[in-house]
C-alpha cells in the first residue's frame, strides 16, 4: 500500500512538472502581449510608471524575496538551465523580461515579451 502512494505521488508530481515545462515551451513560441502581463499579475503586486523604464511591477512579497532563488528550484531541460517558480505569477517575471533592484522599490520585474528558460547571469 505504501509503495503504491508513493507511486502515485511521483507519477502526479511528473505530470505537474511537464505541464509546467510544457507551458513553458509553448509560450516560447509566441509572444505574450504586455496587457497579458499587467492583467494576470495585477493581482500579485502593484504596477508603477518608472522614468526609466516606463511601467515596472513591484511584486508583493517579504523582504527576503530574491529572484531565481527563493520560492522555486532549478532545473535543466532541453532550454538550458530553469527556473521554476512556486509563485502562481513565476510564469511570467522568470521567463520573461528583466528583474532590477532599488533601495526605493526593493526588487522589481520591466516586462519583454521574449521568453527564456531564465534571464539570470553570475
Amino acid at each position: 500500500m505504501k509503495s503504491s502512494l508513493k507511486f502515485i505521488g511521483i507519477v502526479i508530481a511528473l505530470n505537474l512538472f511537464t505541464a509546467i515545462i510544457s507551458k513553458q515551451a509553448s509560450a516560447q513560441r509566441g509572444e505574450v502581449s504586455f496587457q497579458v502581463f499587467y492583467d494576470e499579475l495585477s493581482p500579485y503586486g502593484q504596477w508603477v510608471r518608472d522614468a526609466n523604464y516606463q511601467y515596472i511591477w513591484i511584486p508583493d512579497v517579504d523582504q527576503n524575496f530574491e529572484p531565481y532563488s527563493t520560492n522555486g528550484h532549478w532545473v535543466y531541460t532541453n532550454y538550458g538551465w530553469t527556473w521554476v517558480s512556486n509563485y502562481p505569477w513565476g510564469w511570467a517575471p522568470f521567463h520573461y523580461g528583466r528583474w532590477d533592484y532599488n533601495d526605493y522599490y526593493g526588487w522589481f520585474w520591466v516586462p519583454d515579451n521574449e521568453w527564456g528558460p531564465a534571464w539570470v547571469c553570475w
